[in-house]
C-alpha cells in the first residue's frame, strides 16, 4: 500500500529540489520531483490533494457529531429499557447468566435468590 506524504523543499546550495516521501510496503521512500516550474507544480498538486482531504475529513467529522447528536436521546431511551426490562425479568425470577443470556431460576430455595 502506498502513502503520500508531503515533504519540504531540500536546499542545496542556492538550489531547491522537491521530494516526495511515500511509503510502499512499510518503508519510507523518496522520489524525486524536480526543481523549478515543475517542482512547483507538483508541489502546488500535493498541497491540494492534502487540502481536499482535510475538507473531506472535516465534513466526515461534522456529519458524525450531527449524527451523534440525532441519536443521543434514542440511545437514552434505549437503555431506560433495558433497564426496565432487566428490572421486569429479575423481578419475574431470571437472572443474567455471565452478562450475556437472561435465563429463568430453577430450584430457588431461601437464601439463593
Amino acid at each position: 500500500m502506498e502513502v503520500e506524504q508531503l515533504m519540504p523543499w531540500s536546499k542545496r546550495g542556492n538550489k531547491r529540489y522537491f521530494y516526495q516521501s511515500r511509503r510502499v510496503d512499510g518503508r519510507v521512500t523518496r522520489k524525486y520531483c524536480g526543481t523549478g516550474p515543475a517542482a512547483d507544480k507538483a508541489a502546488a498538486e500535493i498541497e491540494r490533494r492534502k487540502n481536499e482531504r482535510a475538507a473531506q475529513a472535516k465534513v466526515l467529522r461534522a456529519e458524525t457529531q450531527r449524527h451523534a447528536a440525532a441519536t443521543a436521546p434514542l440511545d437514552e431511551l434505549f437503555e431506560l429499557i433495558d433497564l426496565l426490562a432487566g428490572a421486569t425479568l429479575v423481578s419475574a425470577g431470571y437472572h443474567r447468566h455471565a452478562r450475556g443470556e437472561w435465563r429463568h431460576r430453577r430450584n430457588v430455595t431461601g437464601n439463593d435468590a
